[in-house]
């Protein structure tokens, strides 16, 4: 029964049949809160058990007032009466979409329970990202990780205005009214505007790029990453005369030569060529697919820090990086690449060199070899593999040459430091920055930081509110590429989608709306 007496539907309850009788005694129960309360008692000593007994009471009664003095928001709820189509819950599912890093496209397949990304893996449909083709998909370990990263309650959550010295926290329609006060007067002065990217191939980014320069003329782009390969871009372009992307077939070569390059840990193509060169490690039972005789592949490196790579090696070398050019020309002049000169060996490098040539020669008549150098190596070392290669017969076998998506542009070393410089001297009146942490990671003889200083307006779209947040006028939240639609091309130049798994946890945008948004676009939505 009910253990207070109250009214339902016109019905009375009582507790006892004590209470229906309604006796002096009942009547007295009821006008004392605490029964058997005796003040005098817990001054004298009370019991462990009365204690805990009013206590307990006390503090269930100041529960129960505080609840009723608390005012909690209104909800609007609505029954889920019917599933979306082709969707049972529970049952996960699984959309190919990609992750651009350091402007290189990787693809991905996450595994979504309803409708929130749980676990991300290689796209086996696409060329590289899969390890058994139609089957398996690979993908490292920062790309697996990075679903962490889009549930990180760290992340930034507002727009937060900060041109008043102080932080206030707004949201995006009043940054909108701002900046676009703010561009409409800039038209005048555009040469003084700037951005500053994360490396990028995405071809709706450089559409943008070119709306954005073309609705304010003289402004200028620059591109910034702390771990890129301007180096091999200048090898090429000493070798071709134009930047070149190199894509390296490893599933045809049986001798590998590495440089300093960790083909198959950090290379922005690391999974496929684990993939292709574990290929070559399976013809150890003497045949191919086709039956016919196939030589296990065989790696050579030479390596400053120990490395994916150098643990897989057949042959590996520890060495200063400075060392890397004296063994490149070691290697060249011996495959009699003219004008170049050997000597300077000490005995480990000059049994590596020994070793190297002789597999390198072994099957040169086949064409089944490769030379590759790592970011670290001088422009000279790249230009001499690409002679190398060249020599051997590689080209066009175990190594295929494509157009850098990148283009012709300067190194992005020369570009943060043109733009560092630009600060410096007060042409910098309005810089834009798209990802990327500068004031963290930008060269330290540039003083990034200082220069932001003196930039009158900066604008600072990132995931995190950090260092370089924390140096500009405004902060904007970035929307988590899970959460964004985009495209970009893999390291051979394929074309591939990113679409959203969720909407943005924190009201972010990605960085195709907000240059939608700036260059005055008809169309700021993601899709």
């Amino acid at each position: 029964m009910s253990s207070i007496k109250h009214h339902v539907s016109g019905v009375e309850y009582w507790r006892s049949l004590e209470q229906l009788a309604d006796g002096p005694q009942v009547r007295e129960l009821l006008h004392t809160e605490f029964a058997g309360y005796n003040p005098e008692q817990i001054q004298d000593g009370a019991s462990r058990r009365s204690f805990l007994k009013i206590m307990g009471a006390s503090l269930a009664l100041a529960g129960v007032t505080l609840t009723g003095c608390r005012r909690w928001p209104k909800e609007r709820l609505a029954p889920y009466t019917s599933n979306p189509r082709e969707r049972i819950p529970g049952v996960p599912e699984q959309f190919a979409t990609v992750w651009e890093v350091g402007g290189v496209a990787l693809p991905l397949l996450v595994t979504s329970y309803d409708g929130r990304p749980i676990k991300i893996e290689g796209n086996p449909s696409h060329p590289f990202s899969w390890t058994i083709p139609g089957k398996i998909g690979s993908a490292d370990t920062f790309a697996q990780a990075s679903i962490l990263e889009m549930y990180d309650p760290h992340r930034s959550r507002s727009v937060i205005d900060r041109s008043r010295g102080m932080d206030q926290y707004t949201d995006w329609d009043a940054f909108a009214k701002a900046i676009s006060a703010h561009l409409t007067q800039l038209k005048d002065k555009a040469a003084s505007f700037a951005i500053l990217s994360e490396a990028t191939v995405s071809p709706t980014v450089l559409d943008l790029k070119k709306k954005l320069l073309a609705a304010y003329p003289g402004a200028k782009w620059y591109e910034y990453e702390p771990l890129n390969n301007d180096n091999e871009r200048e090898g090429a372009k000493l070798a071709f005369g134009k930047p070149l992307r190199t894509r390296f077939n490893l599933d045809k070569a049986q001798t590998i030569v590495l440089l300093d390059a960790d083909l198959f840990g950090t290379h922005p193509a690391h999974t496929r060529y684990a993939a292709d060169w574990s290929a070559g490690r399976r013809s150890a039972d003497g045949v191919d697919g086709g039956g016919k005789d196939q030589r296990m592949n065989r790696v050579y490196i030479a390596e400053s820090a120990f490395t994916v790579s150098g643990a897989i090696a057949d042959y590996r070398i520890g060495i200063d990086p400075s060392r890397i050019d004296v063994i490149a020309r070691n290697i060249a002049a011996n495959l009699d690449i003219p004008g170049v000169e050997g000597g300077g060996l000490n005995s480990a490098e000059s049994q590596f060199v020994l070793n190297a040539l002789s597999d390198l020669r072994a099957v040169r008549w086949n064409k089944a070899s490769v030379i590759a150098a790592g970011p670290t190596a001088s422009p000279h070392v790249h230009a001499l593999v690409h002679a190398m290669n060249e020599k051997l017969g590689a080209i066009g076998t175990t190594v295929t040459l494509v157009d850098d998506p990148a283009g012709n542009q300067p190194g992005q070393i020369a570009q943060i430091t043109e733009l560092t410089a630009a600060m410096n001297d007060g042409k910098i009146d309005t810089l834009l920055i798209l990802g990327g942490n500068p004031v963290y990671d930008a060269p330290n003889d540039l003083n990034f930081a200082e220069a932001i200083k003196k930039v009158p307006n900066s604008v600072r779209l990132g995931l995190y509110f950090d260092e370089t947040s924390l140096a500009s006028k405004w902060h904007l939240p970035r929307a988590h590429y899970l959460e964004a639609w985009g495209d970009s091309l893999a390291w051979d130049g394929t074309p591939s989608v990113a679409q959203p798994l969720i909407e943005p946890l924190y009201g972010g945008k990605s960085v195709i709306e907000l240059l939608a948004l700036l260059s005055g676009d008809t169309v700021t939505d993601g899709e």
